[in-house]
């Protein structure tokens, strides 16, 4: 995206799965948000060996939230590999 833009992504659910191929940001150059929650999984690397990066270069701020973010409803925790 673009400098100083915003994006929210939240997987959740038992059969819920995003791939990404070999890293994956959160919050690059904007703020970002990832929900992991209910069963759901995030798979980094296509063997599970890839980079999360929370927050990366300049302005850049990143969340994660296992389960529900603060202030939601309880969910149970979803996955990182």
């Amino acid at each position: 995206g673009d400098d100083g833009s915003n994006g929210t992504v939240t997987v959740s659910g038992e059969n819920a799965l995003w791939t990404s191929t070999d890293y994956l940001l959160v919050g690059n150059y904007g703020e970002g948000t990832l929900t992991v929650a209910d069963g759901g999984t995030v798979k980094v690397g296509s063997t599970g060996m890839g980079t999360l990066t929370l927050g990366n270069a300049g302005s850049g701020g990143g969340i994660l939230h296992i389960g529900a973010a603060v202030g939601q409803s309880a969910a149970a925790p979803g996955y990182i590999q």
